[in-house]
């Protein structure tokens, strides 16, 4: 949809590290090794055990949602690394964005919202400032859900997705992805006159000018009319195409 690229290019000398830390956004990543070695320490999130990893000219590790780790370079190492989410980890992107929006609002505080000229526009500042600040808004997590989900049920990207095949109920259960994004799309309604999402009259971005068009009313019911959407997208499981493979929202 047009987000900030998460693709990086890691070069580091002899005995460089980094520090202990969990990857941006909850997300997933894949670090691929194009010369020189590397150690790992891995961590799952709920800290009962430690995983080592060398890793060698060629050899590509996978980071899980969460996972504290730290690598340090063996030899003069070059890399290519890639953050992404798909619907499996999309429970944990969204709570992340909560958390981090708490944080916004705490450190915006009274002052800069008693400035706001109205009610609406202070909830568009909180989005503005948490995308900024985690080069991703709850609104921008919205719009990739929707397109995603628009080109997963498009009769014209049909065809090139899943070659126009739909789940029987002979075949393997992909259902286990559906209450991810099931209950990510009903508490975002649910909680939506809490934090109001914000989305252009395409619903795909959020719109980031700064001006009432932004925080209007037209901007709110888009958001709305987003997430209805979704949901009612997700309501008959028999229509939906393998998730498996098919269903991928990548963070760009």
């Amino acid at each position: 949809v047009g987000y900030e690229d998460f693709d990086f290019c890691y070069i580091g000398p002899k005995g460089s590290r980094t520090s202990e830390h969990a990857d941006v956004l909850s997300t997933y990543s894949w670090s691929a090794n194009i010369a020189g070695r590397k150690h790992w320490w891995l961590q799952p999130p709920n800290g009962t055990t430690h995983i080592f990893i060398d890793q060698g000219p060629r050899d590509v590790v996978f980071v899980p949602s969460d996972w504290i780790h730290s690598v340090s370079n063996i030899e003069d190492t070059c890399s290519i690394n890639r953050n992404w989410f798909n619907a499996c980890a999309i429970r944990r992107v969204y709570a992340h964005l909560l958390d981090r929006r708490k944080e916004v609002l705490l450190a915006l505080g009274d002052d800069c919202r008693s400035r706001a000229r109205s009610q609406q526009e202070w909830l568009w500042t909180v989005e503005n400032v948490l995308r900024l600040d985690a080069r991703l808004s709850i609104s921008d997590l919205l719009a990739i859900i929707y397109h995603h989900l628009v080109r997963l049920f498009s009769s014209s990207s049909s065809s090139l997705l899943f070659s126009d095949h739909i789940k029987t109920k002979d075949e393997e259960d992909d259902s286990f992805l559906l209450p991810e994004l099931s209950a990510v799309l009903a508490d975002l309604e649910r909680c939506f006159d809490e934090h109001t999402l914000f989305l252009d009259s395409d619903l795909t971005r959020f719109p980031t000018d700064d001006n009432p068009d932004s925080w209007s009313k037209n901007a709110q019911v888009n958001a709305l009319t987003a997430i209805r959407t979704c949901r009612n997208y997700l309501k008959d499981s028999d229509h939906i195409p393998s998730y498996r493979e098919h269903l991928r929202l990548i963070l760009y």
